[in-house]
């Protein structure tokens, strides 16, 4: 839990970057502190004093808030005569991440809801999504994650309205964090390579470096203990270059949260000493806090209690003095241990009870489970028949957090659902038929009734008529009703399939973004190119799965439309100059069900993919046909390039390439007939037969 507070203030580094932090950077290596400082001392126009103030003020958010906050109430000072309304809503934006660096958040908020109304009165579009991105900083530190997405999907959509990449980069950055810590990791996971390749394009060091650790958090999350140090130390890395103490205090927390779950104790408290130094140097109060919880954390499994009240108070202290609900309840469960250990039992229920209020309050899950254990061993301690009721609630929290989202839930929901219609359908046609059968019989006791009374029963005939008339209105809005009732079944278990397509897909894709960040550490060629070759073969496979879940036709995907976009993606992924080698096709408008398409789908990957990696490396131009039709007896497939064509002797069979044997087996499983020819090119020919 501790890893999941010091994520939302690692994560800040790269929301403070909307206060000009590239221009930060940069203004820190060529003009020290120290030369702007001086420059302060002599005689300049107020407009240029100003100028100088918000420079400093913006320098010391991350190395001295403090002393920032100092610098920009000096600024205002001069502002507020001017009527400077540009320059107010410049440096109160500074002042609000001086602020917010030091666990100030209501401080924070306050001015930064000032800065977002001159900011409206300016008409600055760019100004007020920082603004929104700056608020949703606050409400995600205090886990009011709802009103967060909320307000970073205002400041995304109008970054992405201007085009301005950099800032784009944040708002995914800021949205995946929330993301991961509503447990959503395939959103988180997309959002961050988003983020990711935004910051690497605009070559911003600190923006990649804040994405390197909320990756490393996710690794840490999965207990990939490895990847997560690896990924840590890529962004300390970068965080020692630039300089920057707050980022480097954070990534060493970080670090130091990680070796305490392992309980490799003493680099654990290496890191979070180190930590707390320069947090203290900062003027990071909040951050301090964290730091003196862990350090407690860390002496309380070392045995010695004393001490850990000692920090583990001082944490306490300090996120009551921020208000700090997230913190309080940690700092409120770790003084209940404590004391819990040291038997002071009245003490002990004291804070757990508090931290169960205040972790209810914030929804803290982790945090709750914790107190939950913790005051269940402190009832069975006292004999207190409480006890059970809260190891009652610790076992149904943790296996509601461990069991979110299984895929053999989803498996377990298409097969019940497959189940359920196929029932609603053969119980809707029963009751069909038997109305008509009743119906029938009905007409067969009016005539022989009517047969045997004749016309002296005339009035008695009618009224029976009248009688069945009635009974027919009713079987009929019955049946009405029912078709009603079966067809609203019908739609919520469309839209259930949908989102499992939904879900599958989302699964592929983070396959795919995995594949992507595992293949940032690969150097060798041949295992790249496997690693890509993948990707393709799981994006087909998803691609599938989106056509799906957006099609009204659930059971079929539009086959034209499908091979558009794979041939699009392999395009893209190959890098080819889409002038310089053209695909035509021509497909037959079929739609195609996902137990047919999925092999072919991933045949069709491998030839084209071939095609376009060796085809046409002997010559300028080129062109690859794809033609599909669908003929009586099955289906015909055709793909053919106008390349160098195969090599000499080359037999389809004996084949050793995963891409060949991949078609071969799909093709066998598919009891289809292939046929290859390499003349003028490489001509390739699949028919797939009727199977049903």
């Amino acid at each position: 839990m501790r890893k999941l507070l010091l994520f939302k203030t690692a994560t800040n580094i790269s929301l403070i970057l909307l206060l000009v932090f590239s221009a930060k950077i940069a203004q820190t290596q060529s003009s020290p502190v120290d030369s702007l400082e001086a420059l302060l001392q002599t005689a300049l126009p107020d407009t240029q004093r100003i100028d100088l103030l918000i420079e400093l003020t913006d320098l010391m958010q991350f190395q001295n808030p403090e002393k920032g906050i100092a610098y920009g109430e000096e600024a205002l000072d001069l502002i507020r005569p001017l009527a400077d309304t540009v320059r107010m809503a410049s440096i109160l934006s500074r002042i609000g991440g001086c602020y917010s660096n030091q666990g100030a958040l209501e401080k924070a908020e306050k001015i930064w809801r000032q800065t977002l109304a001159l900011e409206v009165a300016l008409n600055d579009s760019l100004g007020i999504g920082r603004q929104y991105t700056n608020l949703g900083t606050v409400f995600d530190s205090r886990g009011v994650l709802d009103t967060a997405i909320i307000l970073y999907e205002k400041a995304l959509a109008i970054f992405t309205r201007l085009g301005h990449n950099f800032y784009q980069a944040i708002g995914y950055n800021n949205l995946a964090i929330v993301y991961e810590v509503k447990a959503n990791y395939p959103k988180a996971i997309d959002l961050y390579l988003q983020a990711l390749a935004g910051f690497e394009k605009e070559k911003h060091q600190a923006g990649v470096a804040a994405v390197y650790a909320n990756i490393g958090n996710v690794y840490h999350r999965i207990k990939d203990y490895p990847a997560a140090i690896n990924y840590y130390k890529k962004s300390l890395g970068i965080k020692e270059k630039i300089e920057d103490t707050y980022g480097i205090a954070l990534n060493y927390n970080n670090l130091g949260s990680l070796y305490l779950e392992l309980e490799q104790l003493d680099s654990a408290m290496i890191y979070h000493q180190q930590s707390l130094a320069l947090k203290q140097q900062i003027g990071d109060r909040s951050g301090e806090g964290v730091s003196h919880l862990n350090i407690g954390i860390i002496h309380s499994k070392q045995g010695d209690y004393s001490l850990a009240l000692d920090f583990q108070q001082k944490a306490y202290q300090i996120a009551k003095a921020l208000d700090n609900q997230p913190e309080l309840a940690q700092s409120a469960m770790h003084l209940g241990k404590t004391h819990l250990q040291l038997g002071q039992l009245p003490k002990a229920e004291k804070y757990l009870l508090e931290a169960s209020e205040r972790s209810s309050q914030v929804g803290e899950r982790e945090t709750k489970l914790g107190v939950y254990k913790a005051l269940y061993d402190l009832y069975k301690k006292q004999h207190d028949y409480r006890a059970l009721g809260y190891y009652e609630q610790y076992v149904n929290l943790n296996d509601s957090i461990r069991n979110d989202e299984q895929v053999g839930e989803v498996t377990r929901l298409e097969m019940q659902y497959q189940f359920d219609k196929e029932k609603d359908r053969l119980s809707f046609e029963r009751q069909q038929q038997e109305a008509i059968l009743q119906h029938q019989l009905q007409r067969q006791r009016l005539a022989r009734n009517a047969s045997l009374v004749g016309l002296s029963a005339g009035l008695l005939i009618l009224a029976i008529l009248w009688r069945s008339y009635q009974q027919k209105r009713r079987s009929n809005r019955l049946l009405e009703a029912q078709k009603r009732t079966i067809q609203q079944t019908l739609e919520e278990r469309e839209t259930l399939l949908k989102e499992i397509h939904h879900r599958v897909k989302n699964n592929l894709q983070v396959v795919s973004s995995l594949l992507s960040l595992q293949s940032r550490t690969i150097e060798d060629p041949i295992a790249l190119s496997a690693i890509e070759e993948g990707k393709n073969r799981v994006k087909a496979m998803a691609l599938i799965h989106q056509n799906l879940y957006q099609e009204e036709n659930l059971v079929g995907v539009d086959l034209p439309l499908y091979i558009k976009k794979l041939t699009e993606s392999l395009v893209n992924s190959y890098q080819v100059d889409a002038k310089r080698i053209k695909i035509n096709q021509k497909i037959a408008a079929i739609s195609m069900d996902a137990d047919t398409l999925i092999p072919m789908a991933l045949i069709l990957n491998e030839l084209v993919s071939n095609a376009l990696k060796y085809a046409f490396t002997q010559q300028e131009e080129g062109k690859i046909d794809i033609e599909i039709d669908q003929q009586t007896a099955g289906i015909k497939l055709i793909v053919s390039d106008n390349g160098i064509g195969l090599p000499i002797g080359f037999e389809p069979e004996k084949a050793s390439s995963l891409g060949f044997k991949l078609v071969r087996s799909f093709v066998n499983r598919m009891k289809a007939q292939l046929e290859i020819l390499s003349q003028e090119g490489t001509h390739i020919r699949i028919f797939l037969p009727n199977l049903r």
